[in-house]
């Protein structure tokens, strides 16, 4: 085999081709899993000098190739214990009494110890111990205890509880007991021998059952759509705090479920339903929230037929009745009802019970309180079907009516009974009902607004419609309004049909009274109000050449608006300084009006929204209106000038594809073409030149300014762009516009800034092909070695002239023997790079410099491979991206084009790690299709189409 190294200098921003190939396989080595947990334990607590110890190793990663096991003795000995079968060792060597660690690690870093003592004597009853597994239990937890002595030796264990209550355990073969308990307390386990013992006293042991300190915290249960005969399902969230240090087992919570529940379930983790009861396991500390879900039983409708007494249908509150009966006809006559009650078992009430039941198109349905009739309530009728809605449920009756004479309320005015007529075959029922009667608040003025509160209220047991109501105002005006008062809500209902508002004559001839209809009565409250005219006015800026004014009105008035302060204006010509345009209320159609004496004249204007006034500006300077409103005046002013806006900033690129970027939007030293969008939102036309002033970084900030762009002649409302260009340098950068800076302030109004993120990377990739020749010095060819294509060995690049020792390379992010680093190595490289924030800018956005591409937190690799080396060795763990996709991060270890990083210890300063003075080289597996893709950062060379050094590996 012949090796050789190959060096030759890059131009950083140049397609790289390589015309050499090199023979060699490339393993990879897959990450390890460390999500398991590495246990070790003996077979007992307490030996005796001279006893072996067996030591089992569970929870080994699936990747290990192995478990380093070490024991350290009193005297702080290392020992290595023996394999005795997998995941066993042996260890012999307890020479001298007192505590041994035994320490366990696996080849992917994980590690665990446990300790044991060995005492003086002779193997036998000296060594017999007696332990739990934890010192605290909840109550009904399960408490393991075990007995370490040899195996079948004849054993009771008894245990002392809180006031000395006692529980003996039977001897048990296997050494381990299991004891539960519901009663909290210091409890002490002792064994008690059977025969001769040469133990000096009974082993024994304490542990605790407490209650634990849990926080339960359950949401209110969320009901189910409910069928007739089903059981009804609830849905619960339920949160849970265990506040103690100690993991509990099996704890039921104690959630306040409806009697009669059933089917408890739970699809949460870690959670079981034994015998109806939750349960589930905390760790200590935990917070859960679980989801439960239950039944609990079935709504169920029982229909009877019942008899009812007609009179049965007279509200219970009714006076002044009488009947009339046709001759032959029975004083009460009676008709055919069907009585049904809705029920269900349990404590909890149900909400939106849909109950249907078989019915002509004609019933109707009461509900009966306290055995009597009810109001009639809303339902559904459908297909010979009637379906109403209980709202809520314990027991609810109601009453079907088919073919049922229906009451007829006369007028109702309030302060006078309600006449009621019922008419059945045969028969006529008159009655009245109590009247409906007003309370009012004493009237206030607030603001300049006289108003007052009326509530028509009504205690019968029916509900009124139609029912005229009153109050005195005073005195009659245009301004007056009525308002519904609902949860905290007006709504002006004076222009509403429905209520019929209007002033007449009251009680006597000198008093006016507003009058109105409540269309439906339990209880309805109202707001008279009456307000002095008043107007208040707010300018909007100019734009586009038009000049918004705001308004709004309280009351009824004549509304006048007309310019004022040497301002002249017209609604037809453009002669002046404006042109009235409109007035609208809100987004409505435009209000009619009178141009008299220039002044705009809207008659007997009103309105409860924002009103709009809108004028065409024509001249530059300050326009004043004055806007009057009954006796209420007050003026707006607006000042005409020019106003520059920059509306937008764009970025071009029209050069080489391969100046596109691998991170970022374009790759360093592009020259990219930045338009600025300039509009002249002024009332006047531009004519002067002007420049548009662009700036890596703040406005204003000459520093940072790199470019201008002269503008003349922008005309009011015109649009046009500014455009300079701009060579791209590694970083995020704001690129901001300031228009006119020579006559505008740095503020949002003249200004507008857009990031641009170049990428800090490079990608270079090229063929490997050619020949090599061994020859004497007269031109004899020996070895004639035609390459062609490949899909092995390495390509590496470094800083152009760094001298590398092939020898000396170790993974970033490993010391100098190949041990994880204690440093910072990735975060170190940046620093070395200048790829760090506030250095080049290079940290910008995400994924460009090497912490965030190669590591997770600049001190642990992302994806790490194994490469073959030039001097043979096989290096695991090199950091390693997707040549191809930098911020593809998922096995990228698989990726066929990858770019690992290794450094030079040669060039350590003496402490084994990586500094950021040591020389990095960056390597690739040459594959097929191109033979090589390799990503390196800009920042290597600092020098924009300076030199790099690349290298082939030829076997």
């Amino acid at each position: 085999m012949v090796t050789d190294m190959n060096k030759g200098s890059v131009n950083r921003n140049a397609m790289v081709a390589i015309i050499i190939v090199i023979l060699c396989s490339v393993g990879v080595q897959a990450i390890p899993d460390n999500t398991t947990t590495l246990c070790v334990i003996t077979d007992r607590q307490c030996y005796c000098t001279g006893e072996s110890v067996q030591i089992a190793v569970s929870g080994i990663p699936l990747n290990d190739t192995g478990i380093n096991l070490t024991v350290i003795s009193p005297d702080d000995a290392h020992y290595r214990a023996i394999p005795n079968q997998p995941d066993e060792y042996l260890f012999t060597g307890t020479s001298i009494t007192g505590i041994y660690r035994v320490v366990a690690e696996s080849t992917s870093g994980q590690g665990n110890h446990t300790e044991f003592e060995v005492r003086e004597g002779t193997a036998g009853a000296d060594n017999i111990s007696l332990t739990t597994e934890k010192k605290r239990y909840a109550p009904g937890e399960t408490v393991r205890i075990y007995f370490n002595a040899p195996l079948g030796m004849n054993t009771t264990l008894s245990v002392t509880g809180p006031e000395n209550t006692s529980y003996t355990i039977p001897p048990k073969e296997s050494n381990e007991y299991t004891f539960t308990s519901n009663f909290t307390g210091r409890y002490k386990a002792t064994v008690i021998l059977a025969g001769d013992s040469s133990a000096e006293k009974e082993p024994e042991t304490e542990f605790y059952i407490s209650a634990p300190e849990i926080k339960v915290i359950a949401n209110k249960p969320v009901q189910n759509g409910i069928t007739v005969g089903k059981p009804v399902r609830w849905d619960q969230q339920v949160t849970l705090h265990n506040c103690g240090d100690t993991q509990i087992m099996d704890y039921s919570p104690d959630i306040p479920l409806p009697d009669k529940y059933s089917n408890l379930s739970s699809a949460s983790p870690d959670t079981r339903i034994s015998a109806g009861a939750l349960l589930i396991d905390l760790l200590p500390n935990e917070d859960r929230i679980i989801n439960i879900s239950y039944e609990t039983p079935a709504v169920e409708l029982e229909v009877t037929e019942e008899t009812v007494d007609i009179s049965q249908l007279i509200p219970t509150d009714a006076f002044d009745i009488g009947i009339y009966s046709e001759i032959g006809v029975e004083d009460k006559p009676r008709i055919t009802a069907r009585k049904v009650t809705v029920k269900h078992n349990t404590s909890v009430h149900y909400t939106n019970i849909p109950v249907t039941i078989d019915a002509t198109e004609n019933a109707t349905v009461i509900e009966q309180t306290c055995g009597t009739e009810g109001e009639e309530i809303e339902v559904e009728l459908k297909e010979n079907n009637v379906s109403w809605v209980v709202p809520q449920l314990s027991e609810r009756t109601y009453l079907v009516l088919e073919d049922m004479p229906v009451p007829r309320q006369k007028k109702a005015i309030i302060g006078e009974p309600v006449e009621w007529e019922l008419n059945c075959p045969g028969t006529k029922i008159t009655y009245l009902t109590p009247a409906p009667y007003r309370e009012e608040t004493p009237p206030v003025t607030e603001n300049g607004v006289w108003k007052k509160e009326v509530t028509i209220i009504s205690s019968a047991s029916v509900h009124y419609h139609n029912v005229t109501a009153y109050t005195p105002v005073g005195e009659r005006d245009n301004i007056t309004r009525l308002y519904l008062v609902e949860n905290n809500t007006r709504t002006d209902v004076t222009d509403n049909p429905a209520y019929s508002v209007h002033f007449s004559d009251g009680v006597t001839s000198s008093t006016n009274t507003l009058q109105w209809i409540v269309p439906c009565l339990s209880n309805r409250t109202f707001e008279i109000n009456r307000g002095i005219p008043r107007i208040n006015v707010q300018s909007h800026p100019v734009i586009g050449g038009n000049w918004t004014v705001a308004f709004t009105t309280n009351g009824m008035a004549d509304l006048r608006i007309t310019a004022c302060n040497c301002t002249t204006w017209d609604n037809c010509t453009e002669d002046g300084d404006l042109k009235f345009l409109e007035v609208r209320k809100g987004n409505n159609p435009s209000e009619s009006y009178k141009w008299q004496n220039s002044t705009v004249l809207i008659k007997n204007f009103t309105s409860t929204i924002t009103n709009y006034e809108l004028s065409k500006v024509l001249t530059t300077g300050k326009h004043t209106l004055l806007f009057t409103f009954g006796n209420d005046s007050c003026c707006t002013c607006n000042n005409a000038s020019e106003n520059l806006t920059v509306t937008s900033i764009s970025f071009e690129y029209t050069g080489d594809e391969s100046q596109l970027v691998e991170t970022g939007d374009i790759k360093e030293d592009a020259v990219i073409t930045v338009n600025a969008t300039v509009k002249n939102n002024g009332v006047a036309n531009i004519t002067r030149s002007f420049n548009v002033s662009f700036f890596d970084g703040e406005a204003g900030n000459w520093s940072q300014w790199f470019a201008n762009d002269t503008m003349t002649d922008l005309d009011a409302g015109e649009t046009k762009s500014a455009t300079v260009s701009w060579t791209s340098v590694v970083g995020t950068h704001d690129i901001s516009v300031w228009v006119d800076p020579d006559n505008n302030a740095v503020n949002s109004t003249y200004t507008n800034s857009s990031s641009l993120d170049v990428s800090a990377w490079q990608e270079y990739n090229g063929d490997i092909s050619g020949n090599i020749i061994l020859a004497d010095p007269s031109g004899n060819k020996m070895l004639s070695w035609n390459w062609g294509s490949t899909n092995t060995g390495n390509i590496y690049a470094a800083k152009h002239g760094a001298t590398i020792n092939w020898t000396a390379l170790v993974p970033l992010g490993r010391d100098a023997t190949g041990s994880q680093s204690t440093g910072n190595d990735f975060t170190n490289a940046d620093i070395a790079l200048n790829l760090i924030p506030d250095i080049h800018n290079a940290t910008g956005f995400v994924n460009n410099n090497i912490t965030q591409l190669f590591s997770t937190d600049g001190i642990n690799p992302r994806n790490t491979t194994t490469f073959t080396l030039y001097d043979g060795r096989t290096v695991e763990n090199i950091p390693i991206i997707n040549s191809t996709g930098l911020t593809n991060h998922v096995s990228a270890e698989n990726a066929q084009y990858r770019t690992g990083i290794v450094w030079d210890i040669s060039d350590d300063t003496g402490d084994g790690e990586y500094t950021g003075s040591e020389d990095l080289v960056f390597v690739t597996n040459i594959r097929t299709v191109h033979d090589y893709t390799l990503v390196l950062p800009c920042a290597l060379n600092t020098t924009v189409e300076g030199e790099l050094d690349f290298y082939v590996d030829l076997k």
